[in-house]
């Protein structure tokens, strides 16, 4: 028999098997373990093949649309005196902020740093009470 229970911090549902606390409403399959003193991780880690070919693929989908806005940028530069000529230098540093952010949302979602989930749990609140 498995026992369920709620949290009422995070509003998710677990279930306990043994030593095994695993998140049971949640698209990703989180499951701990308890070493008899805390909490560990019972996730797979990730394989250095895969963890290499989602670091190349999140550095190119950060750089090579940076490098794209910046060839066209140098490729038909401004006309001088012209004004907003420094608008090619702000959105080519725009679409690299961008895109940095969304690999790092990324991450920060796969890993579940204690920090970014409270925050998200508060915001989560926020807005559930201005909604009422």
């Amino acid at each position: 028999m498995v026992d369920a229970f709620s949290c009422g911090f995070c509003r998710h549902i677990f279930t306990v098997d043994g030593l095994h606390l695993r998140l049971e409403d949640n698209t990703q399959p989180f499951r701990w373990r308890w070493t008899g003193d805390r909490w560990k991780s019972a996730q797979q880690p990730i394989s250095p093949d895969w963890l290499l070919i989602l670091w190349a693929l999140g550095i190119a989908f950060v750089s090579v649309p940076t490098a794209l806005v910046w060839l066209a940028y140098h490729t038909f530069p401004p006309l001088p005196g012209q004004s907003g000529a420094e608008f090619p230098v702000l959105w080519t540093g725009l679409v690299f902020l961008s895109h940095l952010v969304i690999v790092s949302w990324l991450w920060v979602e796969q890993v579940q740093l204690p920090l970014y989930v409270t925050a998200k749990l508060y915001w989560q609140r926020l807005i559930a009470q201005v909604l009422e």
